[in-house]
């Protein structure tokens, strides 16, 4: 159902960052090799940091900004705004590269 990254960050927060092994994204096969007496969390509180560790990648997913254009899209870019005569924050040069200069 969860990704295994989704699945290790839930078991990172529940643990409290301690290093740990996950057998086949199984998570009743986790142990704590360097603290083998630490008792590993219930497959259920698991799967409820699971669900909130997802709707955070969901969300970060959602409101990231576009990526970053390339050289030759910026260039081209630069190149309509300056023969359109709108090299001005309306142009399309300066509205593809501000959320990525302005963080």
């Amino acid at each position: 159902m969860y990704s295994d990254d989704v699945k290790a960050e839930a078991i990172r927060r529940l643990s409290g960052g301690k290093s740990f092994i996950m057998e086949d994204g199984d998570l009743t096969k986790i142990t704590f090799p360097h603290d083998p007496t630490y008792r590993v969390p219930f497959p259920a509180q698991i799967e409820a940091m699971c669900e909130v560790v997802q709707k955070e990648e969901d969300l970060k997913a959602k409101y990231a900004p576009s990526p970053k254009p390339t050289i030759t899209q910026q260039l081209e870019n630069l190149w309509n705004d300056i023969h359109n005569d709108c090299l001005n924050k309306q142009g399309s040069f300066y509205k593809s590269l501000f959320p990525h200069l302005h963080k």
